[in-house]
């Protein structure tokens, strides 16, 4: 029973964790063991787990402390120089190419896409946080170990910097149009797309 419970969180969770590193790690096998070690670290904390959070937050907060320490890998391993303005902080592009050279959805997606991972990883994680996982405010706070308050506030500048850099990259007026006019249509679709 306690194998078939195992089994059944791992189905539950698995798309979560791995969308939370598809547009963050560019290679697949890093990726997937990104979302292995994920699972082990559930495992292994699961006596500490006291029911506070759901199930989805929890191993997101798992995720999160894999991820910051893969960055702090790529930044020794490549040099990486992190800028003096926060601001103008690493990006996941600054770490590794795209993942998605074709993504469902057509152009639009692509450029939510590609201008999610131009901005600070910080805000990159808060966006697809808040819109591949609809995660609230409360629950962000969790994940992001923030005050609820500081995640709004950071949220709406995190949308404001994603149109900011749309604007810089859509090839057409149209194009940014169709892709601003439905930001949460498009990150449902490429949500649906990740979880297959």
């Amino acid at each position: 029973a306690m194998e078939k419970a195992g089994r059944d969180l791992y189905k539950r969770l698995f798309p979560a964790v791995s969308r939370y590193f598809r547009n963050k790690v560019s290679v697949e096998a890093e990726s997937d063991d990104l979302v292995s070690t994920t699972f082990l670290g559930l495992l292994k904390s699961r006596d500490t787990f006291r029911g506070e959070s759901s199930r989805k937050t929890f191993v997101l907060c798992i995720a999160r402390n894999k991820w910051a320490s893969w960055v702090r890998e790529q930044k020794s391993a490549r040099k990486v120089i992190a800028r003096p303005d926060p601001e103008d902080a690493l990006s996941a592009e600054d770490l590794a190419k795209s993942p998605f050279s074709h993504v469902a959805g057509g152009r639009e997606a692509r450029l939510l896409l590609s201008a999610l991972r131009k901005l600070p990883i910080e805000l990159q994680e808060l966006l697809e946080l808040y819109y591949w996982e609809e995660l609230t405010g409360p629950e962000l706070a969790v994940v992001l170990e923030l005050p609820e308050g500081t995640v709004r506030s950071k949220l709406r500048r995190a949308r404001e910097s994603l149109e900011r850099t749309m604007t810089g990259l859509a090839s057409s007026p149209e194009e940014l149009a169709g892709t601003l006019s439905n930001i949460d249509g498009w990150a449902r679709q490429i949500r649906e797309h990740m979880g297959r």
